[in-house]
């Protein structure tokens, strides 16, 4: 009688097994990475603040999600949209790669951003406009 090994939930959550996806644990802001080398992915978890005075994206500890605050009140899709243009502005990637896949009515929402790793991603979130 052979007893099973236990699995590492480390080993569980980064297996590509499990439904594809990496969640976000430990503070891993991204929820999904293609690993493929062609077409680079990622998938962020943000919260969306709409009709703010400022734009800014932050990285919130409690939330595990990314904080956007736009100046577009969230009335007709204006704030998702906004969204978009502030993502592949701070990200240096063509609006078209970037699109809202869950959450359109929520301010919790799951972007795809296209042509960026994930490493990469976070750096650039991370890093201040204009430094």
């Amino acid at each position: 009688m052979s007893r099973a090994r236990p699995v590492s939930p480390f080993a569980e959550l980064y297996s590509r097994e499990l439904a594809g996806c990496l969640y976000p644990v430990l503070g891993i802001p991204f929820v999904s990475v293609n690993d493929e080398p062609s077409v680079p992915e990622v998938v962020l978890k943000i919260w969306v603040h709409p009709g703010r005075t400022q734009e800014d994206v932050r990285w919130d500890v409690w939330r595990k999600a990314w904080v956007i605050a736009v100046r577009d009140p969230a009335i007709s899709g204006r704030a998702n949209r906004a969204v978009e243009h502030l993502l592949s502005v701070r990200l240096g990637v063509a609006p078209s790669a970037v699109s809202i896949v869950t959450g359109s009515q929520s301010p919790l929402k799951s972007v795809r951003i296209l042509g960026i790793g994930p490493s990469e991603a976070e750096r650039r979130l991370h890093q201040r406009p204009g430094t």
